[in-house]
């Protein structure tokens, strides 16, 4: 049910929550597991956040030290809003972020990590370059899904948080599951 996927990301958003330190630059990708991260952000949090997720804008606007929505083209896919540019790789290079919080459409052991637009490939693609750790948020759905634009192997991301590890997935080391 989508109430129970929504607690799902819910309990994942706050396991993200718990890698983020204050002082920290964080990238904060699209989705709606991206929005229960910026929910989980106590006020006067001594983080600095860059995001192209509109929908998290309310959640981050009186809480961050710094808050940047990087521009361009609002995208709209689902129910999700992001913001998309060209240029993007020029718009994160004057940017240090430590630490890069996304989602994804698909993670398998052959083919990896994936997303389902062009666009995401190409926000993602530059946080990669443009940031010191990626840290996968992904729900069990995700798993065993082939979306078309790849992005990296499976072991790339520093840390993929999750709700379940299935049995293939066992030996890989970056994989953290959450409690719930």
């Amino acid at each position: 049910s989508v109430e129970s996927l929504t607690l799902k990301k819910d309990a994942l958003a706050k396991l993200a929550w718990e890698q983020i330190k204050d002082g920290d630059t964080i990238f904060l990708g699209s989705g709606y597991t991206c929005v229960s991260l910026a929910k989980q952000i106590p006020d006067d949090c001594d983080i600095s956040v860059i995001t192209n997720n509109i929908e998290a804008i309310p959640y981050l606007k009186d809480k961050c030290k710094t808050l940047i929505l990087i521009g361009g083209e609002v995208i709209s896919h689902g129910r999700n809003f992001f913001t998309s540019s060209s240029d993007i790789d020029e718009q994160l290079k004057s940017y240090n972020i430590n630490k890069a919080f996304t989602s994804c459409s698909g993670l398998d052991l052959n083919f990896g990590v994936s997303f389902s637009t062009e666009a995401s490939k190409k926000i993602i693609s530059a946080i990669l370059k443009n940031s010191q750790n990626w840290y996968l948020i992904a729900d069990s759905s995700k798993f065993n899904i082939v979306s078309p634009y790849k992005i990296s192997d499976i072991d790339i991301p520093e840390i993929i948080i999750t709700d379940i590890q299935l049995k293939e997935y066992k030996n890989l080391k970056n994989i953290v599951k959450s409690k719930k």
